[in-house]
């Protein structure tokens, strides 16, 4: 899936993104040690839209920074457990 921006024919591949993060989040707050939070699937999803936010927020070096973090993350945590996850961030 190639996320662009929001409108009539891409709104359910943001939604379908917002849901799996939520169930990425899940995964993290009350998920069994072995769980796989950043799975492949999600882990594309999420390099779709840093991609799309890097492009739309140009000049805005804030942002950029955050997603920079974001994309650093999701590096390190794809396809780690969240056992791995939780010990890694304390």
């Amino acid at each position: 899936m190639k996320l662009g921006a929001i409108n009539l024919s891409t709104i359910d591949d943001h939604v379908s993104f917002a849901m799996q993060t939520q169930n990425a989040a899940n995964s993290l707050q009350n998920g069994s040690d072995s769980s796989i939070p950043v799975t492949d699937e999600f882990y594309d999803q999420a390099m779709d839209m840093i991609r799309l936010y890097k492009y739309t927020a140009k000049g805005n070096r804030e942002a950029l920074g955050i997603l920079t973090v974001v994309k650093a993350d999701l590096d390190r945590f794809k396809g780690q457990s969240r056992a791995y996850i939780m010990a890694s961030t304390k």
